[in-house]
């Protein structure tokens, strides 16, 4: 019964819910058929969503077991547990009426999920360097994966569960196996110039734009980026 190691990003898991579904509730049918019968307690439905920064799992067990390690009072020991683990979160029905929502970094809703060479998967509210993206003013956000090295990106839509991210991992992971296409150099250095000239030119003075690092500089994405990790909203960096 042993939560399954995350070995992309991090070994953390965390409760982020837990509901009790009582017997005469009108959702309690359709949740119920989600699990074996051998693993359905007797009367009311105990269940806790977990989740990491990439997988989601549901607890199911007695509603007095569940209540007790929601409010901290016990410990959930899943080796010695008398409930049963799932793996995944269910989205139909009233799965959606009660799975957590929000994104791993829920409290700030902007976060690195992981980075490496070069490619990061992060969480934000809004996406400043996409026109047409609004800020988001409810408890979700966006997730989505940026290169630093070549500057390419895809939005992968809303965060609302763990399945969403864990996609938008295996993109970032299938750009690295792609191969990297470092910004050119000459086309950074003709870029330094006619920036260059054209400030300059609104100055009135000669002013010299270095072309080391302009893409960097003037990549939207990558500021939010090393804003984020210099605020410490960094779940895991290897």
């Amino acid at each position: 019964m042993n939560l399954p190691p995350d070995n992309h990003i991090d070994q953390t898991w965390r409760i982020s819910t837990y509901n009790v579904i009582p017997v005469d509730h009108a959702d309690y049918a359709e949740i119920a058929t989600t699990f074996q019968s051998k693993h359905r307690p007797s009367g009311d439905l105990g269940l806790i969503h977990f989740e990491s920064p990439l997988y989601g799992a549901v607890y199911v067990d007695t509603a007095a077991a569940v209540t007790r390690y929601g409010r901290g009072q016990a410990t959930l020991d899943l080796d010695r547990a008398d409930g049963a683990l799932y793996l995944g979160w269910p989205f139909t029905g009233p799965w959606e009426r009660i799975r957590p929502k929000g994104g791993w970094w829920r409290d700030t809703l902007e976060g690195v999920i992981f980075t490496v060479e070069g490619v990061v998967v992060y969480e934000g509210s809004s996406h400043p360097s996409s026109p047409g993206y609004e800020k988001v003013s409810g408890p979700e956000g966006v997730i989505t994966w940026h290169c630093t090295v070549c500057h390419e990106g895809a939005d992968s839509g809303w965060v609302s569960t763990p399945s969403s991210r864990e996609q938008t991992v295996k993109d970032a992971h299938r750009h690295l196996k792609q191969g990297h296409a470092p910004v050119n150099a000459s086309l950074e250095r003709a870029a330094a110039e006619l920036a260059s000239k054209l400030i300059s030119r609104q100055q009135g003075r000669n002013v010299r734009i270095d072309p080391v690092g302009l893409a960097d500089r003037s990549c939207g994405q990558c500021a939010l980026i090393n804003r984020l990790a210099n605020q410490g909203h960094v779940a895991r960096i290897f």
